[in-house]
């Protein structure tokens, strides 16, 4: 999938029709009028323009060099830099609230470098939100229909994650359904 379809996807209609994750991004990132550092494919392209009518200023980092061209070509009110986020070029407490939307930092082989990385950039006080799936939810189920052999191991993989988050913050889960509305099948598919 090309950059301009991801982006395309994102923006559908049918994910979260309610809009209960922008209402949860926005209370729970604790978001307005701060300074936020937004990291991932679906907060460059997505979340960062949804939210930005609430900052005061969004920075996004992404290593994709491709999609930061094409965000920078979107607007000028977001700062979309190049980089990695376990090594982020920002002094110490520099923003205000971190929002990690569906980037699947348990993924990740160097977890534990991010977070560290996540909480140095962060002001003392400052909010921390990742957002991911969880085995039940239908995003893992619909993962599982498209490419049915891959083995996920979100469990496993989130719970590694919340023990390197509770080593370095306090933390607080919270669940949000939201769904995918599909008119039919063609659709789903596609």
């Amino acid at each position: 999938m090309n950059i301009e379809e991801l982006d395309e996807w994102f923006w559908i209609k049918e994910y979260d029709p309610e809009g209960r994750e922008l209402k949860n991004i926005v209370k729970l990132g604790d978001v307005k009028n701060k300074d936020v550092l937004i990291i991932g494919v679906y907060g460059s392209l997505a979340i960062s323009f949804r939210v930005l009518k609430y900052v005061k200023s969004i920075t996004t980092v992404n290593k994709n060099k491709e999609l930061i061209k094409y965000c920078k070509n979107k607007t000028e009110d977001i700062n979309f830099l190049y980089g990695d986020v376990s090594k982020l070029k920002f002094n110490d407490k520099t923003f205000d609230s971190i929002i990690s939307p569906w980037s699947a930092v348990h993924y990740k082989k160097n977890k534990s470098k991010i977070v560290k990385e996540l909480k140095r950039v962060l002001k003392d006080n400052g909010t921390l939100l990742i957002e991911e799936a969880d085995e039940a939810s239908e995003y893992v189920k619909i993962l599982n229909l498209i490419a049915p052999k891959r083995k996920l191991k979100i469990k496993e993989r989130l719970a590694e994650l919340e023990k390197i988050l509770k080593a370095n913050f306090k933390i607080k889960k919270i669940k949000l359904k939201t769904y995918y509305y599909f008119k039919n099948i063609n659709q789903f598919k596609g």
